[in-house]
């Protein structure tokens, strides 16, 4: 008999070693062939470590970790141990692996999602400050349950942002225009396409499928995505998060700006009860999952 197998590559913290075997005796008997990790260094195997000297200890952690990648490359999947939802930046670095590979992820809980689409700058000149800003934010809100909707190519700080949720291991959802697919490069880490026929459909899409919306800095493209869902909410026809991401006080002066409309009352409602925001990574999140619990 001859059967095709899937060959799953079982990912995660080496402290979880009894949910590895469970993991592995499970998927096994599903009919699956299921590569694990050879060696348990939180949890067992101590021997193997404790005679170590530095520099052997660091080649062999090197060996071990890229003898893992050759196992994902083996795979056709790989499936995450993240108990209690943890996940390592070991096992962080793998997913980023398997995702750019193409492999499907999966994980032994599931983790709850919040989809938040993030807007901003697709310019490829930009000050590396604010682009590693905007990936660190990203990475936090991944690692934090949340996945992302984003305009899909991998440009300025969409890049950044599908690196940032790429490395928590997220899910990426890229809305792509097919006006602009021929002279750009959907993002590798893409878990999801969807495409539309031009900018004002992929706008409506990311508005339809996403839970909380999140404004990088950015340009023109940036602020008409950001004042569309504004003036939505300002109406009362969206009731979704709205967070502007403020790194330095880049939108300072809009900030100002739009204080000085409510000021002169062409704004229905206060600034305040339809934008938050914030340049910090924890109330950013705060604001996105709060709405999960109302």
């Amino acid at each position: 008999m001859k059967t095709k197998y899937k060959v799953i590559t079982l990912c995660g913290s080496t402290r979880f070693r009894d949910e590895f075997y469970e993991a592995q005796k499970r998927l096994t008997l599903e009919g699956n062939i299921v590569i694990s990790v050879g060696l348990f260094g939180h949890s067992g195997d101590d021997e193997v470590w404790e005679n170590m000297d530095e520099g052997t200890l660091t080649k062999t952690k090197e060996m071990l970790d890229d003898m893992h990648k050759r196992k994902i490359d083996m795979a056709d999947e790989i499936y995450v141990i993240n108990v209690g939802g943890y996940i390592g930046s070991s096992t962080r670095s793998e997913i980023e692996y398997a995702l750019t590979a193409g492999k499907t992820v999966r994980y032994l809980e599931e983790r709850s999602s919040r989809a938040v689409c993030v807007f901003g700058a697709s310019s490829p000149d930009l000050d590396r400050n604010i682009v590693d800003k905007v990936t660190a934010l990203s990475e936090y809100l991944g690692s934090c349950g949340c996945s992302l909707v984003f305009g899909g190519f991998a440009n300025g700080l969409m890049d950044a942002a599908a690196n940032g949720f790429a490395r928590a291991g997220a899910e990426i959802t890229g809305v792509v225009p097919e006006s602009l697919s021929s002279v750009r490069n959907v993002h590798h880490a893409c878990t999801n396409v969807i495409r539309t026929d031009g900018l004002a459909d992929r706008k409506a899409k990311m508005l339809e499928i996403s839970d909380a919306f999140v404004a990088v800095p950015g340009g023109t493209g940036t602020l008409d995505e950001l004042f569309s869902v504004l003036a939505l909410k300002g109406v009362g026809e969206l009731d979704k998060p709205v967070v502007l991401y403020n790194p330095d006080g880049f939108y300072d002066p809009l900030l100002s700006w739009l204080d000085e409309l409510t000021r002169k009352g062409f704004m229905y409602r206060k600034l305040s009860e339809v934008l938050f925001v914030s340049d910090g990574f924890e109330s950013i999140k705060d604001c996105i999952l709060a709405s999960a619990a109302d």
